[in-house]
Parts: structure tokens; C-alpha cells; sequence
């Protein structure tokens, strides 16, 4: 065929920036469950904000951002596994998740689907969350 015919300008670019993107908050999201803050850590911009579940208002910066997990770790335990994904026109990308929250004995609190919209920086670490 002819060079260009059948594709679309920036799609195959926007595809792969998905994909990468998808695969990186996999690993987030894994590791998160596993309580692994470095490989968390690696994933954020150092300019982050990030949603305070706990007191309300916005955490500002990764070391924030990790403190703040190290308590929320102490309080509960949490599981979030991504299940679908889709990229937004703004360029963000929003994940589905099942979300289980339990107390530290195991004692489930809730238990439901929740969204988690995501903005990334240059490099592609995250740079900001929306949690709903």
C-alpha cells in the first residue's frame, strides 16, 4: 500500500504512550499493594500531588506523598486492582479499580469499583491523581 494510507497522524504515538502508561500504573498499583514505597516512589513526579484521603486537601511532593502512604498503612489496608483503563482527550488517563479497604485485622470496611484519573509529566512519572 501506499506510506500513510490506512493510518491515522499521532495514533500509533498516542497508542504507545497508553500502553506505557497502563503498564507503568500496573506496576504502580502492585506495588502499592505490596507496600513497596521505593517502586512507588520511582513511578511519581517529584512535584506530585496527590488526594489526602484522610484529612481532605492535596499532598504536595513524593516524599509527601510517601509519608502520608506510610501512615495510611498504619491505619488501614488497602487493595487496588486496576481494571480497565482508558486515555481521556486531555491526555490523562482514567483506571477502574476494585478497591477493598479493611481494617489492620482484616475486616473489610468497603469494597467497590472506584475511578483513578491520572496526569503525567514530560518524563512520564505521575504528576497529579484525581481519586473518585
Amino acid at each position: 500500500h501506499k506510506s500513510g494510507q490506512g493510518t491515522v497522524p499521532g495514533r500509533s504515538r498516542k497508542k504507545t504512550a497508553m500502553t506505557s502508561r497502563q503498564t507503568q500504573l500496573n506496576r504502580l498499583y502492585e506495588a502499592f499493594n505490596q507496600h513497596d514505597l521505593a517502586t512507588v516512589m520511582d513511578c511519581l513526579s517529584s512535584d506530585i500531588t496527590w488526594p489526602n484521603t484522610l484529612d481532605g486537601g492535596l499532598i504536595v511532593g513524593r516524599e509527601a506523598v510517601g509519608a502520608f502512604w506510610r501512615r495510611q498503612f498504619e491505619i488501614v489496608a488497602i487493595e487496588v486492582v486496576p481494571i480497565g483503563f482508558a486515555a481521556l482527550p486531555d491526555g490523562r488517563l482514567s483506571v477502574s479499580v476494585q478497591q477493598t479497604v479493611s481494617n489492620l485485622d482484616g475486616l473489610p470496611w468497603s469494597d467497590g469499583l472506584a475511578t483513578h484519573i491520572f496526569s503525567f509529566d514530560q518524563d512520564g512519572k505521575i504528576s497529579s491523581a484525581v481519586l473518585s
